[in-house]
């Protein structure tokens, strides 16, 4: 049985996801690291995801969130319109963060897929901000 490449588009691939600790599929160090950067002011943490933007979905992953603690100070999920590659999203988020506040000096990113990590260092050094990109396992 061969699995769906587009099954993460649906919120019911995320059924069934239970507590970090309790659920192989969270990534402790991931985890630590997230929670640690949420613990220090200086650090403003945001989730974006290339998961489609409706209220399902959105639903969904904040009550994850909510049950794994981990309060992100902003949540990004795709929009369905207009349609454009999950690294062009999520390089534009990033883009738009750095517009609103030019007093960033250093971008980390942990994403699974190198062509995000490409779209979004290009996106990064283009305005002079550091980047530090790592690759994560799912």
């Amino acid at each position: 049985m061969s699995v769906d490449p587009t099954s993460w588009l649906y919120v019911k691939s995320l059924d069934g996801v239970g507590s970090p600790g309790f659920d192989p599929r969270w990534n402790i160090d991931l985890l630590i690291q997230a929670r640690r950067s949420m613990n220090d002011p200086l650090v403003h943490t945001i989730l974006v995801t290339a998961r489609p933007d409706y209220k399902a979905m959105r639903q969904r992953i904040e009550s994850i969130l909510d049950e794994a603690s981990l309060p992100f100070e902003e949540v990004h999920l795709k929009p369905l319109s207009p349609p454009n590659s999950p690294e062009d999203y999520k390089a534009s988020v990033v883009e738009d963060i750095l517009d609103e506040d030019p007093r960033i000096t250093k971008v980390v990113v942990y994403d699974d897929l190198p062509l995000n990590h490409e779209a979004i260092h290009t996106a990064v050094i283009s305005r002079g901000v550091d980047y530090k990109g790592i690759v994560v396992r799912l």
